[in-house]
């Protein structure tokens, strides 16, 4: 199966591509210069929550959205994952967002490095390609990382997007957030905290 994304994670694109269309501010002309005939299609109705897309897809559609609105950059893209995340966490469709809201932040070190543990299983969920592990951070005591290999597919936009998802689900965790995301090598992306909760 090549690389994809399950529905789920590009309705709010959808949604907001098809209200900037509904509303005037764009033409049917000027929105498809920023999109294929596939993204296309899905604004015209032809959606599936819960199928795989290509990850092109979701790609196209935050670029032209980006594009469209004038984002902030990496801001923008941070604020998206954020609000994905608080959207699945009020809508209560993964237990794994659930047990974030218990413990706060009596919670200890192993504790909070299992929650992260739950939130990591999500990618499985929502993406059909590469591989997530949550480790102890080897040059930071106290601190965790999540390690992504087999990461050659997975675009830029979207690891600024998943930074800004982590950060708001370990906001609910502890009532603080602190992870940031680097590329080390092509193929392997990890995200780790820029301060330790624990001492």
């Amino acid at each position: 199966m090549a690389p994809g994304i399950k529905g789920l994670a590009i309705v709010a694109l959808i949604e907001d591509l098809g209200r900037l269309l509904q509303d005037g501010v764009f033409s049917e002309d000027e929105i498809a210069k920023h999109l294929g005939p596939t993204e296309l299609a899905l604004l015209d109705g032809e959606f599936d929550p819960f199928r795989w897309y290509p990850i092109e897809t979701y790609q196209m559609l935050t670029a032209a959205l980006l594009r469209l609105t004038h984002g902030e950059g990496l801001a923008w893209l941070r604020a998206r994952g954020a609000a994905a995340a608080n959207r699945l966490l009020e809508r209560g469709l993964y237990q794994q967002l659930d047990a974030l809201k218990e413990g706060g932040k009596a919670w200890s070190a192993e504790n909070y490095k299992a929650r992260i543990r739950l939130i990591v299983t999500l990618h499985g969920a929502l993406l059909n390609f590469s591989h997530w592990d949550v480790e102890d951070d080897p040059d930071h005591p106290g601190r965790v990382q999540i390690v992504v290999t087999e990461a050659g597919d997975y675009p830029e936009i979207l690891r600024h997007v998943t930074e800004g998802f982590i950060n708001a689900c370990a906001d609910v965790a502890r009532g603080e957030s602190n992870w940031r995301s680097e590329r080390p090598e092509p193929d392997r992306i990890v995200f780790r905290m820029d301060r330790s909760f624990f001492s």
